[in-house]
């Protein structure tokens, strides 16, 4: 992203620099995933864990097997890490604004 390249240009304290590498890197990393989620593919995924989900947990009611909550424990993580994409690009957006008017 260019506002990154940007800062990077304006600021020149090594910490500083981290700071804005560290917030690139999650940013291309978090848009990755909130387009995907938005994506017909990232919908049919979410339904697909939603799906696993209640079978395991259906499945651990019935069987007792306390084993498959590691399963249902993966599955949750991969849906927070879905859900969670957006917030993450959108609280980096709102920093990088916030930095923007402060240095305007």
């Amino acid at each position: 992203m260019d506002k990154f390249k940007g800062l990077l240009e304006r600021f020149k304290d090594p910490a500083d620099k981290e700071a804005i590498n560290e917030n690139a890197r999650l940013y291309d990393k978090f848009s990755a995933i909130a387009n995907f989620k938005e994506s017909e593919q990232g919908k049919a995924m979410i339904d697909w864990l939603f799906s696993e989900i209640t079978l395991v947990i259906n499945k651990m009611i019935e069987t007792k097997d306390v084993s498959l909550i590691y399963t249902l424990e993966s599955y949750l993580k991969l849906y927070t890490n879905l859900a969670e994409a957006k917030s993450q690009v959108d609280a980096i957006q709102a920093w990088l604004h916030s930095v923007e008017e402060q240095n305007g």
